[in-house]
């Protein structure tokens, strides 16, 4: 696994020992692409394998490549350069494309134009108006988990969906998507892989024939591994394997090409991408500023996964904070932990990704990898399980100097049967889902068949549940666990190692804090731990005001002070 730039855009080229054919992989939409980020490399390893190189890339604005956002139009024309790239590093003459979902849509439209030989198309998009419907829809949905005053934060012109926005100008694009008016020429085959008996696809597959393609189906039998989730799920492995099998064509392997250097350079920043630790496993992009730095201790913040979502952050927000701080003059590794993102797939199970301490191992890494580079200063950076992380990274390693954790779901290694439900945790703090069980709205819309009932019922076994809790820390249930928690605060601090903990205002996090602390206490951690409170945040820090309202917090933690640290947020 190599990285790669080309035309602003970054990538990742898995290189393969024969290969007669490569492939171009073709990510959906931002918040589904980062969500499955892990299943896309471990896709693009089996591709490799079999003797396929394969590069998956990031369209213009959008991961790693370069520009604060992305457009329909600026994708389409991001393929072509990733195949004339991928010719130009593997030597392939034949070129096939891949596309998942919106990006199935790109891949077909891309191949009315280019020279390629085959697509693969995974539970392409067809309409584009039902996808916008779509992800409208989810994102409302996400929207109302949040507290009120964040619902009251939010652009109607615009579709958000966990920070990743679509432009009315990229909405009205995708929704004139037909691919069942396809009338493109010269493409020789094409892979159709969806659903188990979905008829979804006959429209697309009959164009297909009408224009002279030679059209296969497959059934998927992991869908869930191509679909985001908020936690790390299993890679489609079987279906990876016979994808692989259909695109590879047998026929004499290209001759060793040189490669070229592999840096993206943006206004006051410089990126490249590493794939580092034991056996490679661990990967990131380490992002410097442009001028030398003064610093004496050289210091370096590592910003660690929030469930999920690759090194870019939940809303692409990483990326926004690393590059602000490069031009301040502090310099960043996005990381991606074992079993997430561009990382190694672990076979220890897809939840041990997160929420595992066994992966503050992947921290003391990486803190290694960039001491090897001269780095002498750290400080950890984590949003949710990535505050979990940072919270035990810093205990593991003594060379930790400062840790910001925000709005952290768990603070201690939660037990086994925990860690198996990969829903725990919901975002809703107990204010609001009593508020929403008990509003006149909410009734109104039951009365009227809008809310079905069994939505109140899961409220109402939340609100329980939540309930049990407390009681259960009242009662001293979780006595020990809160002894164990000022402890390795105590810990932190006897070794210099300033903690600052940062809550949006109505999380759980904050509850779910109190119930280790003796009576719900936080006079308890004075002198341990520095809480700041965020007013109507949401639980990511995604929304433009709260990101711009965490990099001002940011700065003032790296001590960068804040308001050179809100003048970097604002550009």
């Amino acid at each position: 696994m190599r990285p790669v730039t080309f035309s602003g855009c970054f990538g990742w080229l898995h290189e393969a020992e024969r290969g007669a054919l490569g492939v171009v992989m073709c990510a959906s939409w931002e918040y589904e692409a980062t969500a499955i980020g892990q299943s896309w490399r471990v896709f693009a390893d089996r591709l490799a394998a079999a003797g396929i190189p394969a590069l998956r890339f990031d369209y213009p604005g959008c991961g790693d490549s370069l520009g604060d956002s992305g457009t329909f139009e600026s994708a389409l024309a991001s393929i072509g350069a990733a195949a004339a790239t991928l010719r130009e590093r593997t030597g392939v003459a034949r070129v096939a494309l891949v596309g998942l979902r919106l990006g199935a849509s790109l891949v077909l439209m891309a191949a009315e134009t280019l020279d390629v030989e085959a697509v693969a198309l995974i539970r392409p998009v067809i309409r584009g108006k039902g996808f916008v419907s779509e992800q409208r829809v989810l994102g409302r949905f996400l929207q109302a988990k949040e507290p009120q005053a964040v619902r009251r934060d939010s652009d109607p012109g615009v579709i958000e969906v966990e920070g990743f926005r679509l432009s009315p100008e990229s909405v009205e694009r995708i929704g004139k998507i037909d691919l069942t008016t396809w009338r493109g020429a010269g493409l020789k085959r094409a892979l159709i892989a969806g659903e188990r008996g979905s008829t979804q696809y006959d429209a697309l597959a009959a164009a297909l024939e009408a224009a002279g393609v030679e059209v296969s189906r497959t059934d998927l039998v992991e869908v869930a591994g191509w679909a985001p989730a908020p936690v790390p799920l299993p890679p489609p492995l079987a279906d990876a394997d016979a994808l692989a099998a259909w695109l590879r064509v047998d026929g004499p392997a290209p001759g060793a090409v040189a490669q070229g250097e592999a840096t993206l350079v943006g206004e006051g920043f410089r990126e490249r991408a590493f794939a580092f630790g034991p056996a490679d496993e661990l990967a990131g992009v380490l992002c410097e500023p442009l001028r030398p730095s003064d610093d004496p201790k050289r210091r370096a913040v590592l910003f660690l996964n929030t469930g999920a979502n690759s090194h870019i952050g939940a809303g692409r927000a990483t990326v926004h904070h690393a590059r602000r701080l490069a031009e301040a003059g502090v310099a960043s590794l996005r990381l991606d932990c074992k079993g997430v993102g561009d990382a190694a797939w672990t076979s220890e199970g897809s939840l041990s990704a997160i929420h595992h301490a066994e992966r503050a191992a992947d921290v003391t890494a990486a803190i290694d990898w960039l001491e090897g580079r001269g780095f002498r200063s750290f400080a950890l950076v984590g949003v949710c399980s990535g505050g979990f992380l940072a919270f035990q990274g810093a205990l593991a390693d003594r060379r930790v100097e400062r840790v910001l954790i925000a709005n952290p779901q768990f603070w201690l290694p939660p037990s086994a049967e925990t860690l198996a439900d990969p829903y725990q945790g919901a975002y809703s703090a107990t204010a609001d889902y009593a508020a929403r069980a008990t509003s006149r709205e909410t009734w109104k819309r039951l009365l009227r068949g809008d809310l079905k009932l069994a939505s109140i019922a899961r409220v109402g076994r939340e609100l329980a549940l939540r309930a049990a809790r407390k009681a259960l820390a009242v009662f001293g249930g979780r006595a020990n666990e809160g002894g164990e928690l000022i402890g390795l605060l105590k810990q932190l601090k006897a070794r210099r190692c300033a903690a600052t903990l940062v809550l949006s205002e109505g999380d759980p996090a904050r509850e779910t804090l109190a119930a280790l602390l003796p009576r719900g206490d936080f006079s308890a951690l004075e002198g341990l731990l520095k809480v700041v409170t965020v007013e109507g945040a949401d639980h990511a820090f995604v929304r433009p005001r709260t990101r711009a309202e965490f990099f001002a917090l940011l700065g003032e933690f790296l001590g960068l002070g804040r308001e050179q640290a809100e003048r970097r947020a604002a550009a």
